[in-house]
């Protein structure tokens, strides 16, 4: 396992992904865009698990809840290795069956106040909620390393999945939940240049 923890008080640095383009809505688009938006437009497809909307949704309540509760709150960004290369060797379906398959142990290592996400084509989250001491969150983090690291059949293929861990905890009882999420990932992303520059 290869895991980063961000306990920063400071401003990161690191510039974000962004990309640009152009689309037009029709009509019926717009239409759309003015209803609310059902369970469909807030879960990933794949897995089920909740989008990115949600996601913040839920960090924000936990973080409401741990000011009242003087508990922390912890962020765990999941990202796995190796998927671009499991998808070109195995096939598309494959690499899909992986993901949906990491979904299910994240969601069967969760504590019944955590919950979990899928923010990216192969980054999941866990928001770790009422959490005592940064020992906890680091226990957490290994649970679930050890979840999406066990052995699974794939397309008749035994495949051991490894993966790069990124975990924030609250700094200060104010903290925005994008801001906390952020921290998260640029942890996760760290420790996947790290292992990069490694081989």
């Amino acid at each position: 396992m290869s895991e980063r923890y961000d306990r920063s008080r400071s401003d990161e640095t690191g510039a974000d992904q962004v990309s640009s383009g152009l689309s037009v809505a029709m009509p019926w688009q717009q239409q759309l865009a003015t209803e609310a938006p059902g369970w469909q437009d807030l879960h990933d497809p794949l897995t089920g698990l909740a989008g990115s909307t949600i996601v913040i949704d839920r960090l924000r309540g936990a973080l409401s809840r741990a000011q009242r509760s003087q508990l922390t709150v912890a962020v765990v960004v999941i990202g796995l290795d190796r998927m671009g290369s499991l998808n070109d060797e195995l096939g598309w379906d494959a690499g899909s069956e992986i993901l949906r398959r990491t979904a299910g142990a994240l969601t069967r290592n969760l504590r019944s106040t955590d919950s979990a996400g899928r923010i990216g084509g192969d980054e999941f989250v866990v928001i770790a909620d009422a959490l005592a001491t940064w020992e906890d969150a680091a226990a957490i983090a290994e649970r679930l390393d050890d979840a999406v690291s066990a052995p699974m059949m794939i397309a008749d293929r035994l495949i051991m999945m490894s993966a790069c861990i990124g975990v924030a905890i609250t700094a200060e009882a104010t903290e925005e939940p994008d801001r906390l999420l952020r921290r998260a990932c640029l942890a996760m992303r760290h420790e996947k240049r790290k292992s990069r520059d490694a081989r």
